[in-house]
């Protein structure tokens, strides 16, 4: 069994003129990818390597939660995660070689790649959302099929 770590990035910036793959994290952003590093550093819920998209946004959010961490993870910046779909996301946690792999990644297909992992019934929020921005998804997965742990979402911490 594999426990899987699946990350949306925090909370971006778009009062810019940057590129999508340029724009950083915004004020609520910073705040959030840090408080999330601690609440899995609390848990012991530590990954063994953190697969990231390029994008600044997703870059940012993985250097924070690896930071939280005595021993950091590494971190393996992936071009493919760029606004990947859930098979190409579920391709790079497969080929990670890691049984505690996490993604820090983009929707919509961090949402596809959860359902698909975990079924339907999951804890969707009053919107319709599911991974919202800086949400992270623990995962046991026994073959094919995964459980969802938990689903952390900064606006439940404490």
């Amino acid at each position: 069994m594999a426990i899987l770590y699946l990350m949306r990035h925090a909370k971006s910036d778009w009062h810019n003129h940057l590129s999508d793959i340029k724009r950083p994290l915004n004020a609520r952003g910073r705040a959030d990818a840090p408080r999330i590093g601690a609440e899995l550093a609390a848990r012991n819920a530590r990954p063994g390597v953190i697969l990231g998209s390029p994008a600044n946004r997703a870059r940012a959010t993985a250097e924070a939660i690896a930071a939280a961490f005595t021993t950091p993870p590494p971190i393996e910046i992936i071009d493919s995660l760029y606004l990947a779909d859930a098979k190409t996301l579920r391709h790079h946690l497969l080929a990670a070689g890691e049984p505690k792999p996490m993604l820090v990644a983009h929707n919509p297909g961090l949402d596809d790649l959860l359902a698909h992992l975990c079924g339907d019934d999951l804890p969707y929020t009053r919107n319709g959302k599911l991974m919202t921005t800086a949400n992270v998804a623990i995962i046991d997965l026994d073959g094919a099929r995964g459980h969802l742990v938990d689903l952390i979402r900064p606006k439940d911490l404490t």
